[in-house]
């Protein structure tokens, strides 16, 4: 009787053990696919973003190669507006280089128009001692008013043409006619004017 009760309670630990392990063995493989579900999804995951990634960076890369042209253009654009800078910064230094006013007489003989006769150039400098002045630059002048009423806008003419001169635009903020007059002059009527150009 005790061998049989000892039979029956070994089997049936025997039965307990295999349930036990069986358990065991189920929640080890629900983990592991469980596990691998999760690393599956994560790695679909990583993959996707790795591919929007590399889309965005060639998209980056293609705007970077269209651009490039316009930035090394701007960039020799930038180079060409210093260098004319410095150049302008060289022909302004009219009380360091006085032969440089050659130029600006030559400009203003361009410009000048045949019927106008200019009296007096003066210029008045920084420099100059007891002087609270801007720097003034003053062309005084007249005209004879013979054929036609248009002889009248030959000094509008004229300032419009310095304004528009590259030379003087750089060099001047301000150019204005002052003290303008007509008169009767013998038989013709005279036209007086002054022309200021200010900093």
């Amino acid at each position: 009787m005790y061998y049989r009760l000892n039979f029956i309670t070994t089997t049936v630990d025997q039965w307990k053990r295999k349930r036990i392990k069986r358990f065991v063995i189920s929640l080890y493989i629900i983990f592991s696919c469980f596990t691998g579900f999760v690393l599956y999804q994560s790695y679909d995951s990583f993959d996707y973003m790795a591919s929007v990634l590399s889309e965005k960076v060639t998209q980056v890369k293609q705007e970077i190669s269209d651009i490039e042209p316009r930035v090394l253009l701007l960039k020799q654009k930038i180079e060409k507006r210093d260098q004319m800078l410095q150049q302008i910064k060289f022909y302004t230094q009219f009380e360091r280089r006085p032969s440089l006013w050659h130029a600006r007489l030559l400009e203003i003989a361009d410009k000048l128009p045949s019927k106008m006769v200019l009296d007096r150039i003066s210029y008045i400098s920084t420099n100059s001692k007891g002087s609270n002045k801007t720097p003034e630059f003053t062309i005084t002048g007249h005209v004879l008013i013979r054929d036609s009423e248009r002889d009248i806008h030959l000094v509008d003419q004229f300032r419009s043409n310095l304004v528009e001169s590259q030379y003087f635009h750089s060099v001047y903020d301000q150019m204005y006619l002052k003290n303008n007059n007509i008169y009767k002059d013998k038989d013709d009527l005279k036209l007086t004017f002054s022309m200021v150009f200010e900093k």
